[in-house]
């Protein structure tokens, strides 16, 4: 096992607008459809306050949501020469390399004994954690 990690990142905010696990899109749903209910509890249907009330929530739940969930789960990775690390609230996940296999649907979704697994990482993270797979794959010493 090697002791020191290639990279370490933790999620940043503007990573988290555009790649979402499970309970991020959960969480925004949720949080969508509490704003229409609270919307259509004090406005009429089709209404101007109500089409401006549901654009605040659909802003609200796709900005400000990730920020929670920032706040909240602190989602962090590391990539080392035979594993991943995850991180993401109180949940560790050691992932081994030779057992992850590609998506080509969306870059930053891996498939792990079958289950698909999303990384909340950058395209600087993806890129290494690729050529780490090849290295493996092949079995290249880096």
């Amino acid at each position: 096992m090697a002791k020191q990690a290639l990279v370490v990142e933790k999620s940043k905010y503007p990573t988290l607008l555009y790649r979402k696990n499970g309970v991020l899109k959960l969480l925004e749903s949720g949080f969508f459809a509490i704003g229409l209910l609270l919307v259509l509890s004090v406005f009429p249907f089709r209404s101007p306050g109500f089409v401006v009330g549901m654009v605040l929530s659909a802003v609200f739940a796709m900005l400000i949501v990730p920020i929670l969930y920032l706040i909240w789960a602190k989602p962090s990775y590391e990539l080392y020469q035979d594993r991943l690390l995850a991180k993401v609230g109180t949940k560790e996940e050691t992932i081994w390399l030779h057992e992850i296999e590609k998506e080509y649907d969306l870059p930053y979704m891996i498939r792990v004994k079958g289950k698909r697994f999303p990384l909340l990482v950058s395209d600087a993270f993806l890129k290494e954690l690729n050529v780490q797979l090849e290295v493996v794959r092949r079995g290249w010493k880096k």
